[in-house]
């Protein structure tokens, strides 16, 4: 028992020198093997949590915590220890967001979905993790990533799905923000004409431009985009925006699994319970300075490919 509460200890004592103390506080938790760091000037607002076992740690909780750039400089720092201690990082959820301060308190948005819209990737395949059903279906997402987006929306009607009336007001209240000289009534009868002019076709080049303009409306002030935290009818467009932004991300995700499954015989991965079991043997071969998969393992990946189950159910993460 003295062996692991010590095992526990190293490993704390080599969080605090990775994240210096002078901008953190690492605080552990010896009898669940736990640890939360916080920001020194926001002890309230968790940065990191992690859960120490023996084989593996386990990312349970990342956030900027008020740090600009904190997101990638906490994940950054948390590899950097799991390589010290040459131990697999996992993680079960992916979570990631971007929280908009406004005058109705903060908005967030799914990070992850959107960047899956954006780039057919998420945010932590960026560090190395693999997310099994993202991985099976990479050239199906691409594909849908780079089809016109108004034959997405054409086509998402037909299902009897929103997006339609959704994208053409959120369009409007997007624009009416960032260019107020704009004439919305002319703006509304011809949205494709406005994004034709930026040579808008597809829903990746879409929610980049989206995007663009939302970062411009709301800049980062250090902590984080803020759209403005006063009472006024702008503020209150702004925080409406913001809002309508996040359901139609998840408007255009969801569908995109419908389309995507109408398109292909949908199997489940192996590793689909854990959605980022697999980039813990992946960081593990980094570490031990292996760099090609054994035949044994690809054989055994195929066959978990071949026999995994069907699986009807809308997708989401």
């Amino acid at each position: 028992m003295a062996s692991e509460e010590n095992e526990f200890e190293k490993k704390v004592k080599l969080l605090k020198q990775i994240f210096n103390e002078e901008y953190y506080n690492v605080k552990e938790y010896s009898d669940v093997e736990s640890v939360v760091v916080t920001n020194v000037k926001s002890s309230s607002k968790p940065c990191v949590e992690l859960s120490l076992h023996q084989d593996k740690t386990k990312l349970e909780y990342l956030s900027k915590c008020e740090v600009d750039k904190g997101g990638t400089t906490h994940l950054t720092k948390v590899i950097e220890f799991s390589k010290q201690i040459n131990k697999p990082l996992e993680l079960d959820d992916d979570a990631s967001s971007i929280n908009y301060k406004t005058n109705g308190g903060n908005e967030r948005l799914s990070l992850y979905e959107l960047l899956v819209l954006q780039t057919g990737k998420t945010w932590y395949n960026k560090f190395g993790f693999t997310n099994g059903t993202v991985k099976l279906y990479s050239p199906d997402i691409k594909k849908f990533t780079g089809m016109d987006y108004e034959v997405v929306i054409s086509l998402s009607s037909r299902m009897g799905s929103p997006l339609s009336g959704k994208f053409e007001q959120f369009m409007v209240n997007l624009l009416s923000i960032y260019d107020q000289e704009l004439d919305m009534n002319t703006l509304r009868k011809n949205i494709k004409a406005y994004l034709d002019g930026f040579r808008i076709k597809t829903v990746s080049e879409l929610f980049t431009f989206i995007m663009e303009r939302i970062k411009e409306i709301c800049p980062n002030d250090g902590s984080g985009p803020n759209c403005g935290t006063e009472k006024s009818p702008l503020g209150d467009k702004k925080q409406k925006l913001i809002s309508s932004f996040s359901k139609l991300i998840g408007h255009f995700y969801g569908y995109m699994w419908e389309y995507i499954m109408s398109k292909t015989n949908y199997e489940e991965p192996a590793d689909a319970t854990s959605k980022y079991a697999e980039s813990s043997y992946i960081r593990n071969l980094v570490l031990q300075g292996k760099k090609k998969k054994s035949k044994k393992r690809v054989n055994k990946q195929r066959a978990n490919k071949q026999s995994a189950k069907k699986c009807k159910r809308r997708i989401f993460f």
